[in-house]
């Protein structure tokens, strides 16, 4: 069965805020490293959780646009609720980073809301029923 819409535009919105989360993380690597520094956090660390989130990042992605996989949906969907959980945590961060570390981020978190919303609508919800399997369709040549 070809992926439907909101399966593809599901794909494109969280790969879209995955990669652009890791460029995030590069392109301030500098100010979370001393901010971890200050913390007592080892730097080195920044860079393992996002290669490692990235991973998983990808490894949801494949299971929800190419296997179907209700668990997948399901844990991008609590993680999504935790991340936005987490932001409330974050005013530190936000205070020190700046309002662009911020708007930045906010955007990065709309996107992944905007995809896991195309999680559930109707053309979704057949795909994960069907576990992306075309459904057969009686004719009157039959």
């Amino acid at each position: 069965m070809p992926r439907p819409l909101s399966i593809t535009r599901f794909g494109r919105l969280y790969l879209s805020s995955t990669f652009l989360g890791l460029l995030f993380t590069v392109l301030y690597y500098d100010t979370l490293r001393e901010w971890s520094l200050q913390r007592g956090s080892s730097p080195g660390a920044i860079l393992v959780f996002a290669f490692v989130g990235t991973l998983i990042s990808l490894l949801l992605w494949y299971l929800i646009a190419r296997r179907a996989s209700r668990v997948a949906k399901w844990l991008v969907t609590i993680g999504t609720g935790f991340e936005l959980v987490l932001m409330i945590g974050n005013v530190g961060a936000y205070l020190v980073f700046g309002a662009a570390y911020l708007a930045i981020d906010l955007v990065l978190r709309l996107m992944t809301v905007a995809a896991c919303w195309f999680l559930f609508r109707p053309d979704a919800a057949e795909w994960f029923r069907t576990r992306g399997k075309i459904a057969l369709i009686e004719t009157v040549f039959e």
